[in-house]
């Protein structure tokens, strides 16, 4: 059985600190005392909100976690550093310091669900009195460094500290948004509850603590400084309580490894060059008109790049290309250099969008769920929150749409409809197999979205067309199903009834 990534408090942050400033670590110390990380770590309880997909009108079910925070300075304003994933969807969140037996509300001022990381302000300013913040110092870390990490792990009230090396520095999912970033692996001993906690190196923060893998004994992971700093880089360019930041950037194409001596003579690659081919665009790469299918790309930033598509950013190993990409910010542009049918070319690479953008299941800024119920088909849109549980639900097809991706620039066009739940009507019977299949097309024309549905409905009740959809079952085999208006009518108003749904009903 392969170990999962899960969210507790580890540690998992891999430092670009080669080519990423550390502009935000104000009045830097020579070292923390344990009395300034008693005043500066602070445990979260949070009541968090999860959506149902079944009955999506419904204000969803409340979950009780906590999670780990400590106190930085930001703009000269101490704030609460911790991870997304401990606040995400919160309905409430309450504050506890070291020594004191007092909760204080707080709220989300920034998140970034890609960056794991979210700032918290309390409620109550004085909630700072007699607190440290703790300053990220730029201290050049190596692998075997010997790490500190700190929180409030299950099974007690009072703060942990365990200890062991840096071990590792990769480019590695993020299991809270499912995609890929800096880490940091370390071999200390972590917990669930830790998350949002400090990893400290030779008395400096370097990261955040935030995932770790399940059945497996000490392997923990941080977030490391660098993308901390870029999570604060974008709250300076967004709105407080907005309270969503700018997502991480990223170049969305599929490359082929160039290891394969018969394939790089077709390609026409000479011995000693080095990259990857480029084999997919998305529909946002191929609108930019830059980049095409064939080029081969060569170099980033100034930095060769291998034929397993890696860079050496590092004296001793090396680290995906990405890693350039995903230590920028929205908007910022990176030098490609590529080969096009023989020709070196260097390319001024804009980058204008996000994972999220890239992608059919897109992240999600919100617990509440858009929906449609058709003749007791509850029908809904799939974000990241949906994937990311569907182990839950039994969504194993679902698993190739993560990777699929957007043929359009529209961030609310080519997304993944499902069949979330079959309310038992006589109009519905023997449809109850149709429970999380997706949809492709109503009437033979292709679907893009829940609005888009929404559209194609109004019409044909308007002109009382028979409804036809076609789509995919869990098993991945084509169904063909549909109403008429005349049995939907006849249905509605009992579903209405029966199942308390109040709006977006046919």
């Amino acid at each position: 059985m392969l170990n999962k990534l899960f969210y507790k408090p580890l540690f998992s942050a891999y430092i670009l600190l080669l080519f990423l400033p550390v502009a935000f670590a104000e009045n830097p110390s020579t070292g923390i005392s344990m009395n300034d990380l008693n005043k500066a770590v602070v445990k979260l309880h949070v009541q968090s909100k999860t959506a149902n997909i079944h009955y999506p009108w419904n204000a969803g079910t409340l979950q009780q976690k906590s999670g780990s925070g400590f106190i930085i300075s930001v703009g000269g304003q101490k704030r609460i550093l911790t991870n997304a994933h401990v606040v995400s969807n919160h309905a409430s969140i309450r504050l506890r310091k070291i020594g004191s037996d007092l909760e204080h509300s707080a709220e989300v001022e920034f998140i970034s669900q890609q960056r794991d990381l979210a700032l918290v302000k309390p409620i109550n300013p004085n909630f700072f009195e007699d607190t440290v913040a703790l300053p990220f110092h730029e201290k050049v870390v190596s692998i075997g460094d010997t790490v500190s990490s700190y929180g409030f792990p299950m099974g007690g009230r009072t703060i942990t500290t365990t200890k062991g090396v840096l071990s590792r520095i990769d480019f590695s999912s993020y299991s809270f948004s499912g995609y890929d970033n800096i880490v940091f692996q370390i071999d200390a001993a972590t917990n669930p509850g830790v998350s949002g906690g400090p990893t400290l190196s030779g008395n400096h923060v370097i990261g955040v603590n935030f995932q770790g893998i399940e059945n497996a004994d000490n392997i923990g992971y941080i977030i490391p400084y660098s993308v901390v700093n870029e999570f604060l880089e974008d709250t300076k360019r967004s709105k407080p309580f907005a309270p969503y930041v700018n997502e991480v950037p990223f170049i969305s194409i599929n490359c082929t490894p160039l290891q394969n001596n018969q394939l790089r003579k077709i390609i026409g690659i000479a011995p000693e060059e080095t990259g990857v081919l480029i084999s997919e665009l998305s529909g946002l790469e191929k609108e930019k008109n830059l980049l095409q299918t064939d080029d081969i790309l060569l170099g980033i930033d100034g930095y060769s790049i291998g034929n397993q598509g890696n860079i050496n950013l590092f004296s001793d190993d090396t680290i995906s290309w990405q890693s350039i990409v995903s230590s920028k910010q929205i908007g910022d542009h990176v030098m490609l250099t590529i080969k096009r049918q023989g020709q070196i070319l260097y390319i001024d690479y804009p980058l204008s969008h996000s994972y999220s953008d890239s992608y059919r299941i897109p992240s999600s800024n919100k617990s509440e769920l858009s929906y449609i119920v058709l003749g007791g088909l509850v029908i809904i849109e799939v974000n990241q929150n949906i994937y990311l549980d569907s182990h839950m639900y039994n969504l194993p097809n679902l698993t190739k749409f993560q990777q699929r991706f957007r043929k359009t620039d529209a961030s609310t066009s080519d997304h993944v409809l499902i069949v979330s739940n079959v309310l038992f009507h006589p109009a519905n019977e023997f449809y109850e197999g149709l429970r999380y299949s997706v949809l492709k097309k109503m009437n033979g024309e292709k679907l893009l979205n829940l609005e888009h549905l929404k559209s194609l409905l109004e019409k044909a009740k308007e002109n009382r067309t028979t409804i036809r959809l076609e789509g995919k079952n869990i098993s991945s085999k084509s169904v063909f199903f549909g109403f008429t208006w005349d049995d939907i009518s006849a249905a509605q108003k009992e579903i209405k009834e029966i199942y308390g749904v109040p709006r977006n009903l046919y």
